[in-house]
């Protein structure tokens, strides 16, 4: 009886100190490993030459690449849309562009991944990208990308459109 009193008392106490202290498992867990691969195969089309607009269309959630093909529509062949250039690398010619993932932030359905971009030869400082990516029915796509000129592509393309 005395065994089975003290081993209450120890769950009792282990039950509060778990509670008052989560352990690592309830904290986030580590990202997803597809959330890496996904933006690994996006950096892997940008050393490739980022030629097919198909393939750069299929990294965006579909609301998001249905603004960038929006835009290009709207601004025609006259005019240069509001997304003139690669929002991956925040550039619009790649020569000498290393690219590296910074850091992965998730939080269940939902996913940011810091690139950093870097242009050898160039004595400019490197560039963040921020890469909002959201768990879609195809996988992982990106929602929103954001950089210190853009702080929301999706914002920026809507207002462009006239769709606030």
């Amino acid at each position: 009886m005395k065994r089975w009193k003290a081993a209450s008392i120890i769950a009792a106490l282990l039950f509060t100190i778990m509670a008052r202290h989560p352990s690592a498992s309830a904290q986030a867990s580590p990202p997803d490993r597809r959330v890496r691969q996904f933006v690994e195969n996006i950096l892997a089309y940008e050393r490739v030459g980022r030629n097919d607009d198909r393939t750069f269309l299929s990294f965006f959630t579909p609301e998001l690449g249905g603004l960038i093909r929006a835009d290009r529509k709207a601004a025609g062949d006259q005019d240069v849309p509001y997304l003139d250039g690669d929002p991956f690398c925040d550039c619009q010619d790649s020569e000498g562009l290393v690219t590296r993932i910074q850091s992965i932030t998730q939080h269940g359905s939902r996913a940011d991944v810091v690139i950093r971009n870097h242009f050898t030869g160039s004595t400019d400082a490197d560039r963040l990208v921020t890469l909002r990516l959201r768990l879609a029915a195809g996988g992982w796509r990106v929602d929103d990308v954001m950089s210190p000129d853009r702080p929301s592509l999706r914002a920026g393309l809507a207002r462009s459109l006239g769709q606030h």
